[in-house]
């Protein structure tokens, strides 16, 4: 985090990581509600999230062991040149 991080900025994203999972955990329990049914999609639908995230950091560790320039390239805008190394702005400018 920069030096500038006030305790906003830190608290802001734990509360809404804590409130999110609430509400995930809180869907999972009650999905037999949400879609109205006890039958074998009230417990096979809420276990493919599980699974999807699985797959999904097993994905990433395999690009991160095979492809480090890549796995760290991900999530950065096609436009950005990536050769050049990132822009960092002063808060007092």
């Amino acid at each position: 985090m920069s030096p500038q991080a006030g305790p906003a900025t830190q608290a802001a994203p734990l509360i809404a990581t804590a409130g999110l999972a609430a509400i995930a955990c809180y869907a999972i329990v009650k999905f037999d509600v949400l879609i109205g049914s006890n039958g074998t999609l009230s417990w096979l639908l809420p276990a493919l999230l599980p699974i999807a995230a699985i797959l999904g950091i097993g994905a990433a560790m395999r690009l991160r062991n095979r492809s480090p320039q890549m796995y760290a390239d991900m999530g950065r805008n096609r436009g950005d040149d990536l050769s050049a190394p990132a822009l960092v702005l002063k808060a007092d400018q």
